[in-house]
């Protein structure tokens, strides 16, 4: 609240445009460091699917599953 109050109006970083820039570079962000997970893994998969529901919306899911050695774990996200 304090940044809302002492900042220039035109410094507020609170419009919808502003937020989904911040989240869309957020995104960028995450979405390279698990990419190099996943390139610098030995072995990983990829499991893709896509369907239709009731109002004929497509939807497509991605599925990754990677082993990461430096924490000796299989990793995995959507």
């Amino acid at each position: 609240m304090h940044h809302l109050r002492n900042s220039a109006l035109n410094a507020t970083y609170i419009s919808p445009q502003i937020q989904n820039e911040i989240i869309s570079a957020c995104n960028d962000l995450i979405l390279a460091k698990l990419v190099a997970q996943v390139n610098a893994a030995k072995c990983f998969s990829i499991l893709a699917d896509e369907t239709a529901d009731v109002s004929g919306t497509e939807q497509f899911s991605l599925y990754v599953r990677y082993v990461d050695e430096c924490a000796g774990k299989v990793r995995d996200f959507l």
